[in-house]
């Protein structure tokens, strides 16, 4: 048997031809992803105008540093404004954020602060701020007309202001604090539901630690005047506010602490600082209060009192609620007033859990007799306020639903309940039997005068008329035996004497006595022995 035969095929070699094409596609790739890299991101901004924007020309900085070029500006398709694209370098990746910033530069007067005079030689630039937000792949931003007054990313607290006109403030006003500037305000807005003025203000760090839950802020128009028991007080702002206005916070006098508040809290702006401390409180609850007499002369804000301290204000009168169902009888139905009442001027703490203790302390005040009535504040100009105190009543009644408020019950100003005691008294007169009463009082007025002619008579008769001269007769003769006792008289000269003769008498018998008492046996024996007989000598 033969050895198998085994044929060897030739390998097949790879021509060097085709290593040109390979490193040309990888040195391509290489290219195109270089160039991408170093390309930078194409973004596009919308403005209402191009002014001082130029292609290839008008640079795109940040602090100064170019950051980019405008390659095209063109107009939109509903031609209401322009778009601009910028090409940026691919450092620029990182400022392309949710909330970044972009407007025009360009030489800018603002109230008493004028910006951009560089770019009157340079020309005009896009600045770009960029902001705190997350980075975005989102090409297409909207830019701002002006240069805004504090940047996206500027530190600090941002709040709300709403009042009913602007006054001197405009966009870039300072905000002060005791007269130093620590913000700004950014914007101005119109809110036509409300038809408020809303103002947005930035209170730079760390000053916006200042501000509490009880700040107020108000209109600092640069000048403010004061009038007051203890004269005219004026305050004189900084040179800014003066000329553009500005706002300026503080805590309202007697008012301490605070809670800190959040971003886009809502504050009232003041029309000046003299309002801030009128109401110094921020928490409240409001009542309805019904009368029935007339309320000429109660006024919003007339004050609503507590034996003469101030606890709350009246809100308004509410008319338009008059069509509800209310209690009515012969006199009509009564007229609610809505007032607010405040714990803090019941020296109950100025907070939530204040306002549940002042709900507690008047619902147990009505149940014991807290009426409201309507006084007098000002004879000359007729001025009212609403009254509350304790008054007897005849029943007891508690706090009642009205509308949604709390109703607290009234009684009748002084001069009503005047006339109500009048009317009942009257009620009472008529009630009386008049008739039989006066034909009584007839009767009793003519046995008077029947008694008073028989007095008369009495009075004129002569037996009468003749007392006076037989009483003088009396008096004379009285008057004679009193002269026999006087002092030089005989009588008393007798008198005398017999007084003497027994007082003699008397020592006598008491001397006797006194000898009875120690020798009894006298009245028989003789009281003094006689002497022995002594013999006599012969002569």
């Amino acid at each position: 048997m033969s050895d198998p035969v085994i044929v060897e095929k030739g390998r097949r070699r790879v021509s060097g031809i085709w290593l040109v094409p390979l490193v040309a596609v990888v040195l391509g790739v290489y290219l195109a992803v270089d160039a991408y890299l170093s390309q930078g991101p194409t973004i596009t901004i919308r403005f209402d105008s191009a002014e001082a924007i130029q292609a290839e020309k008008t640079q795109v900085k940040v602090r100064d540093v170019t950051v980019g070029t405008v390659s095209g500006v063109r107009l939109t398709d509903d031609l209401g404004g322009v778009v601009v694209t910028a090409e940026l370098t691919p450092e620029s990746r990182k400022l392309l954020r949710d909330d970044t910033q972009f407007w025009v530069v360009k030489a800018e007067v603002r109230g008493v602060s004028v910006s951009g005079l560089g770019t009157l030689l340079s020309g005009a630039y896009i600045e770009i701020a960029p902001g705190v937000g997350k980075l975005t792949d989102r090409r297409h931003f909207a830019g701002l007309e002006r240069r805004p007054v504090s940047p996206a990313g500027t530190p600090g607290l941002r709040l709300q202001l709403v009042s009913e006109s602007t006054g001197t403030i405009s966009v870039g006003s300072p905000v002060l604090y005791r007269g130093f500037q620590v913000g700004s305000v950014e914007t101005i807005d119109l809110d036509t539901d409300r038809r408020e003025v809303v103002y947005s203000i930035l209170i730079d760090a760390p000053y916006d630690e200042l501000v509490t839950d009880r700040s107020r802020f108000w209109n600092a128009s640069g000048i403010s005047a004061e009038l007051s028991s203890e004269g005219v007080k004026l305050g004189i702002g900084s040179l800014q506010s003066a000329l553009m206005g500005g706002v300026s916070f503080d805590l309202p006098r007697y008012t301490q602490g605070g809670r800190p508040v959040e971003d886009n809290a809502v504050f009232r702006l003041y029309p000046d600082e003299a309002s801030i401390h009128e109401n110094p409180y921020t928490f409240y609850k409001e009542y309805v209060i019904a009368f029935r007499q007339s309320l000429r002369g109660l006024h919003p804000d007339a004050p609503v009192t507590y034996r003469g301290i101030r606890v709350g204000s009246v809100v308004r009168i509410m008319l338009a609620d008059l069509a509800a169902p209310t209690d009515q009888d012969e006199r009509g139905q009564p007229i609610p007033v809505l007032v607010r009442l405040e714990p803090g001027r019941m020296a109950i703490e100025d907070s939530e859990d204040g306002v549940s203790i002042m709900e507690t302390v008047i619902e147990q005040a009505v149940e014991m007799g807290l009426r409201a009535k309507l006084s007098s504040g000002n004879l000359l100009t007729g001025s009212m306020y609403i009254e509350t105190d304790f008054f007897h009543t005849d029943g007891e009644e508690s706090v009642r639903d009205y509308q949604g408020y709390p109703l607290v019950p009234s009684v009748g100003s002084s001069f009503e309940q005047i006339q109500v005691q009048v009317t009942e008294l009257l009620e009472k007169l008529n009630k009386l039997p008049l008739d039989e009463l006066v034909g009584t009082t007839q009767g009793a007025v003519n046995e008077l005068e029947q008694t008073l002619v028989a007095v008369r008579r009495v009075m004129e008769s002569d037996a009468l008329q003749s007392l006076p001269m037989n009483v003088q007769g009396v008096l004379n003769k009285l008057d004679n035996v009193l002269d026999g006792f006087d002092a030089q008289s005989e009588f008393q000269y007798e008198l005398i004497r017999s007084l003497e003769a027994l007082k003699q008498t008397l020592h006598s018998v008491d001397s006797f006595a006194e000898q009875l008492e120690e020798k009894p046996n006298s009245l028989v024996f003789p009281s003094s022995t006689p002497p022995d007989p002594e013999p006599r000598a012969n002569p």
